[in-house]
């Protein structure tokens, strides 16, 4: 009787093994699907999915290997578990760099818009000062094309005026 129940308890435990064996692999090969998917490494976790396969069908085995089965439904329960812990970790860091790479990009484009707005401010400053230049140098040309014509109407005098020869007058 000891021995049924034991059986039973052994049976029980290896379907409850089995389910949660296909539980995980289920989740894994969504997971692995989904790496696949994104084209990350795809010959290893090509690898891991045929992996999978086989034991998939190893495992089909009859009541004979049951002990050996419910050894096997544990190690490869461990090994799921170590792929997933690996796979979660390598998915972590690649998040971890991903908000680095978003940081330093909001920081870049932050400061190309300063360097944007910094650049339009002096070149605005240089093109006042510029016209302003110019605008000195039309005024000084204007004043010196002014004198010019002035003195060639002569109206402006080149010489100290000429006073009338004095002419002597008589006293009667």
């Amino acid at each position: 009787m000891e021995e049924k129940g034991g059986e039973q308890q052994l049976k029980h435990k290896t379907r409850d093994l089995s389910r949660q064996i296909d539980e995980v692999k289920e989740t894994m090969k969504k997971n692995l699907e989904e790496l696949l998917r994104r084209e990350e490494n795809p010959e290893k976790l090509m690898e891991v999915l045929e992996y999978l396969k086989n034991r998939e069908m190893e495992e089909k085995g009859g009541e004979q290997q049951l002990k050996h089965k419910t050894r096997d439904l544990s190690r490869q329960i461990d090994e799921v578990k170590e792929i997933m812990k690996k796979n979660l970790e390598e998915i972590l860091r690649r998040e971890e760099n991903l908000e680095k790479l978003m940081k330093v990009s909001e920081y870049l484009e932050n400061r190309a818009y300063n360097f944007r707005r910094t650049t339009k401010k002096v070149s605005r400053s240089y093109w006042w000062k510029n016209v302003k230049l110019m605008v000195a140098v039309a005024v000084i040309v204007l004043i010196i094309v002014v004198v010019i014509v002035l003195l060639a109407v002569r109206v402006i005098p080149t010489s100290p005026p000429v006073a009338p020869a004095a002419t002597p007058t008589s006293k009667p």
